[in-house]
């Protein structure tokens, strides 16, 4: 037997547990207003955390890490991009800095201001710098952002359509048979009141209505009318077939007997 399956006779504090013990307190009528209060800051935080838990974590989305290797693909091309444009214009590369730590040494922050110059000495004319600026957020956004969030779409679709897929296809094979499996026989359920859809296999009679569709199509583009009706109309000549028809359409009349609501054949 597995414990797990019994949360509740565990004690273990899940949010039905504590939905339960809530509700069994006494009325508030009868406890003094403090103990009031705190019953109700407690039936607020824990509906807050209930809504909480309901919503998905990011990272627990399918399309997450598809996301997250987008962006990064984004940010890695963005220093390759900045020395091509700049190439584009006669321009210096501009050293990348990367920013100071949240509390930083007298030495850290002297290295700093160090690099931030001699980024600044790699400055050109200011037209140039600003048509590098304008080229430079033109190609960032056809070049980095489009092309790979094109690609994240396709795939970010399929990612979210199979999950959904999945969501609703959990049942094992077994389970899927399993109605079948448990089926009744006729004398074994109460039939009355009930809709009944009975499956007949009439299959025989294919080629029969196959025949006659193709005798009245013989009359060509100028046939009766009643020789196009001849096309809806099934003409039981032979006697075995109309022997078989019966002997499968016979079980209809045993359910009949039964008085169900409908019978759907």
């Amino acid at each position: 037997r597995n414990a797990m399956s019994k949360p509740l006779e565990l004690g273990v504090p899940s949010a039905k547990l504590l939905q339960d013990q809530l509700a069994a307190l006494p009325s508030s009528t009868s406890q003094p207003p403090e103990v009031v209060r705190e019953r109700q800051d407690v039936a607020v935080e824990l509906n807050k955390a209930i809504r909480e838990a309901k919503q998905q974590p990011f990272e627990r989305s399918p399309i997450w890490w598809l996301a997250y290797e987008t962006v990064t693909e984004i940010v890695m091309s963005i220093p390759g991009k900045v020395k091509s444009t700049r190439r584009m214009y006669s321009l210096q590369e501009m050293p990348f800095i990367p920013p100071c730590t949240d509390d930083p040494s007298p030495e850290e922050e002297a290295e700093y201001n160090e690099k931030v110059e001699q980024r600044k000495a790699t400055r050109g004319e200011d037209d140039k710098e600003n048509e590098w600026r304008s080229k430079f957020l033109e190609k960032v956004g056809t070049d980095c952002f489009g092309p790979r969030l094109s690609r994240f779409e396709v795939v970010a679709e399929e990612a979210i359509a199979l999950s959904r897929i999945n969501s609703v296809a959990s049942l094992s094979l077994r389970d899927r048979v399993q109605t079948y499996l448990d089926r009744q026989s006729v004398e074994s359920i109460e039939m009355g009141g009930s809709v009944l859809m009975y499956e007949v296999d009439l299959g025989f009679l294919g080629p029969k209505i196959d025949a006659a569709a193709a005798a009245a199509a013989a009359g060509g583009p100028k046939a009766t009318e009643a020789e196009v009706a001849l096309q809806h109309v099934l003409m039981l000549e032979d006697g075995d077939d109309r022997e078989l028809a019966k002997q499968r359409l016979q079980g209809v009349l045993s359910l009949l007997e039964s008085s169900p609501l409908a019978v759907l054949v």
